[in-house]
């Protein structure tokens, strides 16, 4: 707010308070020099019509509720205060000057409370009172005394004219300034990133909305310098951007990854500005995931012919011995050999198998089926450890997509939750869809995974089991992103019957 704006708002509010403690003071210092104040009984009634304008004055600022009601008995009392004025003045015989003094503030606020029809009778009012003083003074009829009356009323009708101009002026400039400040508002607040103003030593002076909601923090509130000590010192303001970055987890929700850029300003403030890159480096890690797959299956496609012909070779020599030059020993050790040679025939062709391009999906795939069926070939394995398969669906439409790829991408996922699971525990399959995506959620209760294992659980030989491979997930993972699908992973060790979420996010088929 301007500082003109507080200056008329409150002229506008308590002028007419302020003129009847003018009054007050003007004879509570002065009453001893007036002769017409030599009796109390005077007195009393010049204080008692003080009393009553300061009384109805009161009631209209603070007692009334109905801005109505308020409204037209401000307009009453502008009218009421005059004629006290005017009593006042006949009465006790006051200055001409004083009367007139207090008239031209009366009827500039009068311009601020009246519209134009009834500031120009306020105005013919305060003239006729003023002439009907006038009248009775005994200069009244020379020429002198009479231009200087005229000119009073000359310079009422002027002022209320000037001061109803004054007036238009002033709520033109204070409308512009309330659309710019209204504007400069919606902007601070509809902006994507979050914006803060620091004072010198850090304290937040301004927030918008995105600020709050990544950190509830609000004006006042925080020092920020707490979260990154090495800003507290001086700056200039031709300083270059200080940028940091960290990663922060608010209660409840996900870890968000922020980057603050702070802008020291001319009159020593900091000017931060918060950007949300949790979604950029979510893709940054998907990209690097991918190009390792790639790299990792092109790899692995060239070892595993390489390893492939030898291993045919030493199967067929094998069988070509003959089973009666071969003690029963030999025979033991030529059955785990052949048995040793057909499982890395198992493993090199599943590393063909996740080398090998995966073809774009395009059939419809309806995943409540699918999903059934999963769960009803994993339910024996679950039941025999006491752990609980639950499936909750919405209506969702068909995916494009392969469905015996699907069928092993979600056997793996809920297979791992029952390994995870102790016995009594839960897992729940749902089913549901948002306004671009048809998403599988698995949740189970096991202990979670760390943050180590969370970034390493889609590549190629990791593994936390003892018997494991490693293809498992990096083969599930491969097969979704050929559906294009999208995989995020929420794992915490803290939470209590809450151990590891798996999201998989398929877009709608659109028409």
């Amino acid at each position: 707010m301007k500082p003109s704006q507080n200056i008329f708002s409150i002229l506008s509010q308590y002028g007419q308070l302020f003129i009847y403690f003018f009054l007050f003071l003007f004879i509570l210092f002065f009453q001893i020099g007036i002769q017409s104040f030599s009796s109390a009984e005077i007195l009393v009634s010049f204080y008692s019509v003080i009393a009553i304008g300061v009384t109805t004055q009161l009631i209209c600022l603070f007692g009334l509720q109905s801005s109505s009601l308020r409204k037209w008995l401000e307009r009453a009392l502008l009218f009421l205060d005059l004629v006290f004025i005017s009593y006042l003045n006949l009465k006790f015989n006051l200055s001409t000057s004083l009367f007139f003094s207090l008239s031209l503030f009366l009827i500039f606020l009068g311009a601020w409370k009246l519209n134009y029809r009834f500031l120009l009778i306020y105005a013919t009012l305060a003239s006729g009172l003023f002439l009907t003083q006038s009248w009775w003074q005994e200069d009244f009829k020379t020429s002198v005394y009479f231009t200087q009356v005229l000119f009073y009323l000359v310079a009422f009708w002027c002022l209320a004219y000037f001061s109803l101009r004054l007036r238009e002026i002033f709520e033109s400039q204070q409308s512009g300034f309330e659309d710019l400040r209204n504007l400069n508002e919606l902007i601070v607040e509809s902006m994507p990133t979050g914006l803060l103003l620091l004072s010198a030593d850090g304290t937040i002076q301004l927030a918008n909305k995105k600020m709050e909601d990544y950190f509830s923090w609000n004006a006042n509130s925080e020092k920020i310098f707490q979260y990154f000590p090495d800003l507290a010192k001086r700056w200039s303001p031709d300083q270059a951007p200080i940028e940091k970055e960290i990663d922060f987890l608010k209660q409840g929700a996900e870890v968000k990854h922020l980057k603050f850029a702070f802008y020291p300003l001319v009159t020593g403030q900091l000017l931060a500005l918060v950007s949300d890159l949790t979604l950029v480096r979510k893709l940054e890690d998907q990209l690097r995931q991918s190009e390792k797959m790639s790299a990792i299956g092109q790899l692995a496609a060239g070892i595993a012919h390489e390893i492939r012909n030898p291993l045919t070779g030493i199967s067929g020599s094998l069988e070509l011995l003959s089973p009666q030059t071969l003690t029963d020993e030999d025979q033991k050790l030529k059955k785990i050999v052949l048995r040793e040679i057909q499982r890395l025939n198992l493993l090199i062709s599943d590393f063909l198998d996740f080398a090998k391009p995966d073809k774009v999906p395009n059939s419809k795939v309806e995943l409540k089926p699918l999903l059934e069926s999963v769960i009803f070939n994993l339910q024996p394995i679950a039941r025999q450890q006491s752990i609980e398969i639950q499936f909750k669906e919405t209506q969702v439409p068909a995916i494009l997509g392969d469905e015996n790829s699907l069928n092993q991408c979600f056997l793996n996922f809920i297979k791992n939750a029952i390994e995870a699971s102790a016995a009594r525990d839960s897992i729940l399959v749902n089913l549901s869809q948002d306004s671009e995506h048809v998403v599988v959620r698995i949740l189970d209760q096991g202990p979670g995974m760390d943050a180590a294992t969370q970034k390493k659980m889609f590549d190629p030989f990791f593994t936390t089991k003892n018997k494991g491979t490693g293809l498992g997930l990096a083969m599930t993972y491969k097969i979704l992103e050929s559906h294009q699908a999208k995989v995020e992973v929420e794992s915490s060790q803290e939470k209590i019957h809450h151990g590891t979420e798996i999201k998989v996010f398929f877009k709608k088929i659109r028409d």
